[in-house]
């Protein structure tokens, strides 16, 4: 065991109803929810009514009602927003911040069973469609929400999220999440890399990562100036993009790069 459950208990203000399902046992049946295929807590209802999964879990699943007020929990529409008009985030409250303790605990955990020196971490929005009325207008037309997701590939594990609504810029606060993964990753890991694609094309944070000494490619959209400068090479004195790691997207559309000691504060 990994020592996630307690930790959710822990972390996570919830009170429990007699003989009913703890904060951990909670969240335990949502993600079998959602990992079954569920879109709605309405889901619910339709696999109680099957033991399998009950088995599998070790406890029996929620009522449809109770799992909406469980969630109802995380929600404190009073607090004070991250950013400004529509790339305006509102700050994690009490509950969302009990999870991201616990996740701390876990990936530390994992940490101490398998030790990894390198962390590479991926970091990306996806869109989730959603059909509800408080869903936003996202950029490919469809409604929904786009959360960000830091992913340490070594160990497999989420170490930052920030959940989004749909039409928040995907170029949007993405330092404060990077923040977050690297404050998260426990001892023992030496080097950190990044990968991103063009939403985090940023100066201002790529000179953030020099600094604190992560490694990163990020995918950069493609200019007039860019591509006279792939096609005419690259200089190679100290303080210039490297020729030695560059990659066509599929699209066609962008780039990446990887820069060398000193050229982040450059543009190309």
């Amino acid at each position: 065991s990994s020592g996630g459950a307690a930790a959710v208990d822990g972390c996570v203000p919830y009170k429990r109803r007699k003989r009913g399902l703890s904060a951990s046992e909670m969240c335990e049946s949502l993600l079998a929810l959602w990992a079954c295929g569920g879109e709605a807590c309405e889901d619910l209802d339709r696999l109680r009514g099957q033991d399998g999964l009950g088995l599998l879990l070790g406890h029996g699943l929620p009522a449809a009602q109770r799992a909406r007020d469980f969630l109802a929990t995380f929600e404190e529409p009073d607090l004070p927003l991250l950013g400004s008009g529509r790339s305006a985030v509102r700050e994690e409250g009490l509950g969302l911040r009990g999870l991201s303790r616990a996740s701390v605990a876990v990936v530390a955990d994992l940490q101490a069973r398998s030790p990894q020196r390198v962390a590479r971490i991926d970091l990306d929005a996806t869109i989730l469609a959603s059909s509800k009325r408080a869903a936003r207008p996202c950029y490919d037309g469809r409604r929904g929400y786009q959360p960000v997701v830091a992913l340490w590939a070594e160990q497999d594990a989420i170490v930052a999220d920030e959940f989004r609504d749909g039409n928040v810029s995907a170029q949007s606060g993405n330092r404060r999440v990077i923040e977050r993964a690297l404050a998260a990753l426990p001892g023992g890991v030496e080097r950190v890399f990044l990968r991103a694609d063009s939403a985090l094309y940023d100066h201002s944070l790529m000179v953030y990562l020099d600094q604190r000494k992560v490694g990163f490619a990020i995918s950069v959209p493609v200019s007039p100036g860019l591509m006279r400068r792939m096609q005419g090479g690259w200089t190679r004195r100290p303080g210039t993009w490297s020729a030695r790691t560059k990659a066509r997207c599929a699209s066609g559309r962008c780039w990446t790069i990887c820069p060398t000691a000193r050229s982040v504060g450059r543009r190309a």
